[in-house]
Protein backbone atom coordinates (compact mmCIF):
# COMPACT_ATOMS: atom_id res chain seq x y z
CA UNK A 1 0.00 0.00 0.00
CA UNK A 2 1.09 3.82 -1.36
CA UNK A 3 2.18 5.68 2.25
CA UNK A 4 0.51 9.12 2.31
CA UNK A 5 2.31 12.56 2.32
CA UNK A 6 2.39 12.49 6.22
CA UNK A 7 4.22 9.01 6.90
CA UNK A 8 6.60 9.86 4.16
CA UNK A 9 7.64 13.22 6.41
CA UNK A 10 7.48 10.76 8.97
CA UNK A 11 10.32 8.73 8.39
CA UNK A 12 12.46 11.45 6.93
CA UNK A 13 12.18 13.27 10.01
CA UNK A 14 12.69 9.88 11.48
CA UNK A 15 16.04 9.46 9.61
CA UNK A 16 17.19 12.71 9.91
CA UNK A 17 16.95 12.07 13.60
CA UNK A 18 18.85 8.71 14.06
CA UNK A 19 21.66 10.56 11.18
CA UNK A 20 21.82 14.00 13.25
CA UNK A 21 20.42 13.97 16.40
CA UNK A 22 16.83 14.36 17.90
CA UNK A 23 17.21 18.00 17.77
CA UNK A 24 16.21 18.05 14.39
CA UNK A 25 12.72 19.42 13.22
CA UNK A 26 11.26 21.03 10.34
CA UNK A 27 11.67 24.42 9.25
CA UNK A 28 14.80 24.62 11.89
CA UNK A 29 18.47 24.91 10.99
CA UNK A 30 20.98 22.91 12.66
CA UNK A 31 25.32 22.64 12.57
CA UNK A 32 26.53 19.63 11.19
CA UNK A 33 29.20 18.30 13.52
CA UNK A 34 32.57 17.68 11.76
CA UNK A 35 32.06 13.83 11.89
CA UNK A 36 28.93 13.85 10.11
CA UNK A 37 30.40 15.75 7.28
CA UNK A 38 32.96 13.78 7.09
CA UNK A 39 30.61 10.64 6.72
CA UNK A 40 28.43 12.62 4.36
CA UNK A 41 31.91 13.59 2.19
CA UNK A 42 32.86 10.01 2.04
CA UNK A 43 29.68 8.96 1.10
CA UNK A 44 29.87 11.67 -2.44
CA UNK A 45 32.93 9.76 -3.10
CA UNK A 46 31.56 6.81 -3.75
CA UNK A 47 28.68 7.95 -5.93
CA UNK A 48 31.37 8.87 -9.53
CA UNK A 49 34.11 6.85 -10.37
CA UNK A 50 36.68 9.38 -10.16
CA UNK A 51 35.80 11.01 -7.45
CA UNK A 52 37.82 7.76 -5.88
CA UNK A 53 40.46 8.71 -7.28
CA UNK A 54 40.76 12.31 -6.32
CA UNK A 55 42.13 13.98 -2.75
CA UNK A 56 39.39 14.85 -0.31
CA UNK A 57 41.12 17.17 1.94
CA UNK A 58 39.17 17.74 5.33
CA UNK A 59 40.13 21.22 6.89
CA UNK A 60 39.07 23.21 10.03
CA UNK A 61 40.61 26.30 8.74
CA UNK A 62 38.85 28.72 5.72
CA UNK A 63 42.44 28.90 4.47
CA UNK A 64 46.02 27.41 4.93
CA UNK A 65 48.81 25.99 3.35
CA UNK A 66 48.10 23.71 0.92
CA UNK A 67 49.21 19.81 1.75
CA UNK A 68 49.43 17.27 -1.05
CA UNK A 69 49.72 13.74 -2.14
CA UNK A 70 51.55 13.72 -5.25
CA UNK A 71 54.54 11.55 -5.22
CA UNK A 72 57.90 13.22 -6.49
CA UNK A 73 60.30 13.40 -3.83
CA UNK A 74 63.47 10.77 -2.91
CA UNK A 75 65.24 11.00 0.37
CA UNK A 76 68.00 9.09 -1.67
CA UNK A 77 71.87 10.85 -1.37
CA UNK A 78 75.19 9.50 -1.82
CA UNK A 79 76.85 8.94 1.48
CA UNK A 80 79.02 11.91 2.60
CA UNK A 81 81.31 12.91 5.47
CA UNK A 82 80.30 15.43 8.22
CA UNK A 83 77.25 15.71 9.52
CA UNK A 84 74.05 14.16 7.54
CA UNK A 85 70.90 15.84 6.23
CA UNK A 86 67.45 14.07 5.72
CA UNK A 87 65.47 15.18 3.10
CA UNK A 88 61.20 16.18 3.82
CA UNK A 89 58.72 14.76 2.23
CA UNK A 90 57.82 17.70 0.06
CA UNK A 91 54.01 17.99 1.15
CA UNK A 92 53.41 21.41 1.74
CA UNK A 93 52.88 23.87 -0.60
CA UNK A 94 53.93 27.63 -0.74
CA UNK A 95 50.61 28.34 -2.21
CA UNK A 96 47.35 28.33 -0.17
CA UNK A 97 43.38 26.91 -0.47
CA UNK A 98 40.82 29.41 0.12
CA UNK A 99 37.71 27.70 1.03
CA UNK A 100 34.31 29.86 -0.33
CA UNK A 101 30.85 29.75 1.13
CA UNK A 102 28.17 27.56 -1.02
CA UNK A 103 24.65 26.74 -0.84
CA UNK A 104 23.70 23.26 -2.06
CA UNK A 105 19.86 23.34 -2.14
CA UNK A 106 17.79 20.50 -3.36
CA UNK A 107 14.06 20.14 -3.66
CA UNK A 108 11.75 17.59 -4.52
CA UNK A 109 8.25 18.19 -5.20
CA UNK A 110 5.57 16.27 -2.92
CA UNK A 111 3.91 14.26 -6.13
CA UNK A 112 7.66 13.34 -6.77
CA UNK A 113 8.01 12.11 -2.96
CA UNK A 114 4.49 10.34 -3.68
CA UNK A 115 5.92 8.58 -6.57
CA UNK A 116 8.91 7.29 -4.47
CA UNK A 117 6.84 5.98 -1.86
CA UNK A 118 5.12 3.14 -3.80
CA UNK A 119 8.87 1.53 -3.43
CA UNK A 120 9.45 -0.39 -0.45
CA UNK A 121 12.79 1.08 0.54
CA UNK A 122 13.29 3.62 3.97
CA UNK A 123 11.90 6.68 2.65
CA UNK A 124 15.18 8.70 4.25
CA UNK A 125 17.27 6.02 2.36
CA UNK A 126 15.64 6.93 -0.91
CA UNK A 127 15.87 10.47 -0.27
CA UNK A 128 19.58 10.51 0.88
CA UNK A 129 20.51 8.67 -2.17
CA UNK A 130 19.27 11.26 -4.19
CA UNK A 131 20.63 14.01 -2.25
CA UNK A 132 23.61 12.23 -2.67
CA UNK A 133 23.85 12.04 -6.29
CA UNK A 134 22.95 15.18 -6.86
CA UNK A 135 25.63 17.04 -4.79
CA UNK A 136 28.27 15.10 -6.06
CA UNK A 137 27.55 15.67 -9.36
CA UNK A 138 27.45 19.25 -8.28
CA UNK A 139 31.21 18.77 -7.44
CA UNK A 140 32.27 17.01 -10.03
CA UNK A 141 30.45 19.94 -12.65
CA UNK A 142 31.49 22.73 -10.66
CA UNK A 143 34.97 21.60 -9.62
CA UNK A 144 35.73 21.46 -13.73
CA UNK A 145 33.76 24.16 -15.15
CA UNK A 146 33.63 26.82 -12.40
CA UNK A 147 35.31 29.34 -13.79
CA UNK A 148 34.53 32.28 -11.32
CA UNK A 149 32.69 33.35 -7.33
CA UNK A 150 30.12 35.58 -8.61
CA UNK A 151 28.25 34.73 -4.97
CA UNK A 152 24.81 33.45 -4.67
CA UNK A 153 22.64 36.85 -5.52
CA UNK A 154 24.21 36.06 -9.17
CA UNK A 155 23.65 32.59 -9.60
CA UNK A 156 21.65 31.11 -12.19
CA UNK A 157 21.54 27.97 -13.49
CA UNK A 158 19.83 29.06 -16.51
CA UNK A 159 22.56 31.45 -17.73
CA UNK A 160 25.36 29.46 -16.51
CA UNK A 161 24.05 25.52 -16.60
CA UNK A 162 27.90 24.12 -16.39
CA UNK A 163 28.41 26.05 -12.62
CA UNK A 164 30.63 28.46 -14.22
CA UNK A 165 29.66 31.51 -11.97
CA UNK A 166 29.71 29.56 -8.43
CA UNK A 167 33.25 29.02 -7.53
CA UNK A 168 36.60 28.56 -9.58
CA UNK A 169 37.27 24.88 -10.27
CA UNK A 170 40.23 22.68 -10.96
CA UNK A 171 40.85 23.87 -14.71
CA UNK A 172 41.01 27.67 -13.80
CA UNK A 173 43.04 27.37 -11.10
CA UNK A 174 45.66 26.19 -13.75
CA UNK A 175 44.49 29.26 -15.74
CA UNK A 176 45.14 31.43 -13.14
CA UNK A 177 48.16 29.70 -11.20
CA UNK A 178 49.96 28.39 -13.91
CA UNK A 179 49.28 29.36 -17.47
CA UNK A 180 52.48 28.29 -17.95
CA UNK A 181 51.39 24.52 -18.38
CA UNK A 182 48.38 25.16 -20.17
CA UNK A 183 48.72 24.30 -23.67
CA UNK A 184 46.56 26.87 -25.72
CA UNK A 185 47.54 29.46 -23.48
CA UNK A 186 49.68 32.32 -25.11
CA UNK A 187 50.99 35.48 -23.51
CA UNK A 188 48.67 38.49 -25.33
CA UNK A 189 49.13 42.34 -24.46
CA UNK A 190 45.76 42.39 -25.82
CA UNK A 191 44.16 39.15 -24.56
CA UNK A 192 41.56 39.24 -22.49
CA UNK A 193 42.50 36.44 -20.14
CA UNK A 194 43.96 36.90 -16.66
CA UNK A 195 46.25 35.10 -14.36
CA UNK A 196 46.40 35.76 -10.82
CA UNK A 197 49.57 38.33 -11.25
CA UNK A 198 46.91 40.32 -14.23
CA UNK A 199 48.84 39.36 -17.16
CA UNK A 200 46.99 39.02 -20.29
CA UNK A 201 46.46 35.60 -22.42
CA UNK A 202 45.01 34.76 -25.30
CA UNK A 203 44.01 30.85 -26.47
CA UNK A 204 45.78 29.79 -29.62
CA UNK A 205 44.04 27.27 -32.11
CA UNK A 206 45.53 23.80 -31.84
CA UNK A 207 44.90 21.64 -34.67
CA UNK A 208 44.76 18.01 -34.02
CA UNK A 209 45.00 15.31 -37.20
CA UNK A 210 46.75 15.26 -40.29
CA UNK A 211 47.98 18.40 -41.62
CA UNK A 212 47.36 20.17 -37.77
CA UNK A 213 49.56 20.62 -35.08
CA UNK A 214 49.49 17.54 -33.89
CA UNK A 215 48.76 14.65 -35.97
CA UNK A 216 46.83 12.37 -33.22
CA UNK A 217 45.54 13.01 -29.67
CA UNK A 218 48.26 10.77 -28.68
CA UNK A 219 51.08 12.82 -30.17
CA UNK A 220 49.03 16.03 -27.89
CA UNK A 221 48.82 13.87 -24.88
CA UNK A 222 52.34 12.71 -25.17
CA UNK A 223 53.64 16.69 -25.19
CA UNK A 224 51.14 17.46 -22.82
CA UNK A 225 53.12 14.65 -20.61
CA UNK A 226 56.65 15.98 -21.88
CA UNK A 227 55.80 19.49 -20.44
CA UNK A 228 55.36 17.69 -16.62
CA UNK A 229 58.58 18.37 -14.69
CA UNK A 230 61.14 15.47 -15.05
CA UNK A 231 60.81 14.34 -11.26
CA UNK A 232 56.96 13.64 -11.27
CA UNK A 233 57.12 12.59 -15.54
CA UNK A 234 57.98 8.64 -13.86
CA UNK A 235 54.62 8.17 -12.00
CA UNK A 236 52.69 5.18 -13.59
CA UNK A 237 49.97 6.92 -11.97
CA UNK A 238 49.76 10.03 -14.81
CA UNK A 239 46.36 9.62 -16.83
CA UNK A 240 45.09 11.17 -19.92
CA UNK A 241 41.87 12.71 -19.04
CA UNK A 242 39.64 13.91 -21.65
CA UNK A 243 36.42 14.97 -22.96
CA UNK A 244 34.06 13.12 -24.94
CA UNK A 245 34.98 15.44 -28.30
CA UNK A 246 38.53 14.40 -27.83
CA UNK A 247 37.96 10.92 -27.08
CA UNK A 248 35.88 9.87 -30.04
CA UNK A 249 38.54 11.86 -31.69
CA UNK A 250 41.06 9.53 -30.91
CA UNK A 251 38.99 6.65 -31.54
CA UNK A 252 37.41 7.69 -34.95
CA UNK A 253 41.50 8.13 -36.01
CA UNK A 254 42.59 4.50 -34.81
CA UNK A 255 39.43 3.14 -36.35
CA UNK A 256 40.40 4.55 -39.66
CA UNK A 257 43.75 3.95 -39.82
CA UNK A 258 42.96 0.66 -39.34
CA UNK A 259 42.88 -1.00 -43.42
CA UNK A 260 42.76 -4.72 -43.12
CA UNK A 261 41.07 -6.85 -40.76
CA UNK A 262 44.05 -7.32 -38.72
CA UNK A 263 45.11 -3.39 -38.32
CA UNK A 264 40.76 -3.32 -37.69
CA UNK A 265 41.40 -5.90 -34.76
CA UNK A 266 44.40 -4.32 -33.14
CA UNK A 267 42.74 -0.94 -33.19
CA UNK A 268 39.78 -2.69 -31.42
CA UNK A 269 42.07 -4.31 -29.00
CA UNK A 270 43.86 -0.33 -28.46
CA UNK A 271 40.42 0.76 -27.76
CA UNK A 272 39.53 -1.83 -25.13
CA UNK A 273 42.60 -1.11 -23.02
CA UNK A 274 41.72 2.48 -23.11
CA UNK A 275 45.06 3.96 -23.46
CA UNK A 276 47.27 6.42 -25.18
CA UNK A 277 50.84 6.91 -25.15
CA UNK A 278 50.84 4.04 -22.55
CA UNK A 279 48.89 6.20 -20.25
CA UNK A 280 45.25 5.11 -19.51
CA UNK A 281 42.60 7.29 -20.45
CA UNK A 282 39.65 8.34 -18.52
CA UNK A 283 36.89 10.55 -19.12
CA UNK A 284 34.75 11.95 -16.05
CA UNK A 285 31.00 12.80 -15.49
CA UNK A 286 31.01 16.72 -16.24
CA UNK A 287 34.25 17.25 -17.72
CA UNK A 288 34.92 19.63 -20.70
CA UNK A 289 33.94 17.56 -23.94
CA UNK A 290 36.53 19.56 -25.66
CA UNK A 291 39.09 19.77 -22.38
CA UNK A 292 42.51 17.51 -21.62
CA UNK A 293 44.36 17.40 -18.75
CA UNK A 294 48.13 14.95 -17.79
CA UNK A 295 48.17 14.16 -14.35
CA UNK A 296 47.67 11.48 -11.64
CA UNK A 297 43.83 12.05 -10.49
CA UNK A 298 45.23 12.61 -7.39
CA UNK A 299 46.52 15.35 -8.23
CA UNK A 300 42.66 16.73 -8.05
CA UNK A 301 41.84 17.90 -4.52
CA UNK A 302 38.82 18.71 -3.39
CA UNK A 303 38.92 20.82 0.54
CA UNK A 304 36.25 21.20 2.66
CA UNK A 305 35.71 22.63 5.96
CA UNK A 306 34.10 20.23 8.66
CA UNK A 307 32.93 22.93 10.49
CA UNK A 308 30.57 26.17 9.69
CA UNK A 309 27.91 23.69 7.72
CA UNK A 310 24.17 23.70 8.01
CA UNK A 311 21.65 22.43 7.07
CA UNK A 312 17.74 22.78 7.05
CA UNK A 313 14.93 20.78 5.65
CA UNK A 314 11.54 22.18 5.68
CA UNK A 315 8.29 22.52 3.59
CA UNK A 316 7.39 24.50 1.11
CA UNK A 317 3.76 25.20 0.41
CA UNK A 318 4.35 27.44 -2.38
CA UNK A 319 5.54 25.05 -4.87
CA UNK A 320 4.70 21.99 -2.73
CA UNK A 321 7.84 20.67 -2.30
CA UNK A 322 10.42 19.85 0.33
CA UNK A 323 13.83 21.64 0.07
CA UNK A 324 16.99 20.06 1.73
CA UNK A 325 19.31 23.14 2.18
CA UNK A 326 23.13 22.73 2.93
CA UNK A 327 25.33 25.60 3.65
CA UNK A 328 29.18 24.83 3.56
CA UNK A 329 32.86 25.83 2.42
CA UNK A 330 34.74 24.08 -0.14
CA UNK A 331 37.85 24.74 -2.16
CA UNK A 332 39.29 23.34 -5.59
CA UNK A 333 43.17 22.99 -5.82
CA UNK A 334 46.02 21.67 -7.73
CA UNK A 335 48.10 20.80 -5.49
CA UNK A 336 51.41 20.16 -7.68
CA UNK A 337 50.89 22.13 -10.76
CA UNK A 338 54.18 21.37 -12.12
CA UNK A 339 52.74 18.10 -12.28
CA UNK A 340 50.04 18.72 -14.30
CA UNK A 341 49.68 19.92 -17.77
CA UNK A 342 46.03 20.79 -19.73
CA UNK A 343 44.91 22.04 -22.72
CA UNK A 344 42.65 25.29 -22.88
CA UNK A 345 39.08 23.76 -23.63
CA UNK A 346 38.84 26.82 -25.92
CA UNK A 347 41.94 25.44 -28.08
CA UNK A 348 41.44 22.22 -29.87
CA UNK A 349 40.14 22.48 -33.26
CA UNK A 350 39.34 18.79 -35.55
CA UNK A 351 38.88 18.03 -39.03
CA UNK A 352 34.84 18.14 -39.58
CA UNK A 353 34.12 17.50 -43.51
CA UNK A 354 37.53 18.52 -44.14
CA UNK A 355 37.67 21.97 -42.62
CA UNK A 356 38.72 22.75 -39.00
CA UNK A 357 36.00 23.33 -36.47
CA UNK A 358 35.51 22.91 -32.44
CA UNK A 359 34.64 19.51 -31.87
CA UNK A 360 31.19 19.27 -31.73
CA UNK A 361 29.37 19.81 -28.09
CA UNK A 362 31.64 22.70 -27.50
CA UNK A 363 30.92 25.50 -25.77
CA UNK A 364 33.15 28.48 -25.37
CA UNK A 365 34.96 28.68 -21.83
CA UNK A 366 35.05 32.15 -20.84
CA UNK A 367 31.98 33.87 -19.25
CA UNK A 368 30.72 36.58 -21.20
Amino acid sequence: MARTLAQLRQELLLGFRENFGNQVKFGVQFEVTPSAVQSFEEKKRQQFAFLNEIDFFATESNTDQIIHMVDGTIVDKSIVTGSRQASGTGTLSDRKFLCRAIDQDAQATWKEQLAWGRQKQAFYNIWRAWVLRARARGLLRVGFNGQTYLGNANSSLTNYPMGEEIQEGWLEYMIKNYPQNVIGLVADANGTILDKDGNKYSVEQIRIGEGGDFVSMAELAQYGKSKIEIVYRGDTGIKVIAGDALNSTRKNELMRAAIDPMQQAAADSLLQMNSVSNMAVTTPDEFPVSGMCVTNPINFQYVYQVNGVYREVREWSDAKATQDLLHMQRDFVIPVPEAFVMVHPDAPMVKVNDEWSHPIGWTEWSLT
